[in-house]
């Protein structure tokens, strides 16, 4: 059964309309939006995929990037306790240009 909105219901047509005639059709004239709002952002969607010229960014959503991310976090609970030592030296900026060089290339998988 379909529910209408409370404002819908409360908008009850004053005259020769009784309230089932006017429940029915505030349920269709309601289906009838909702109908059209789906074909128009239907519409829309057509549109946008097939004839605007935009930038094709299929692959800008896709699960390589998250697969990616979780393996260089993965990467970062293998390393040994001097390596943790390097990069918080490094964090605290106490850590000679050598040891920052090798922070850096190590935690380079970690960038977006």
């Amino acid at each position: 059964m379909i529910e209408l909105p409370d404002t819908v219901k409360s908008s009850a047509v004053q005259g020769s309309y009784s309230t089932k005639t006017h429940e029915h059709f505030a349920k269709v004239s309601w289906l009838a939006f909702l109908g059209g709002l789906f074909a128009l952002s239907l519409a829309v969607r057509i549109w946008f995929c097939f004839v605007d010229a935009h930038v094709n960014a299929y692959a800008g959503f896709d699960a390589v990037g998250y697969i990616s991310g979780a393996k260089a976090l993965q990467s970062l609970f293998q390393i040994s306790a001097a390596q943790w030592k390097d990069v918080m030296m490094a964090l605290l900026g106490v850590a000679s240009p050598p040891v920052m060089n090798s922070v850096q290339i190590f935690l380079d998988p970690l960038k977006p």
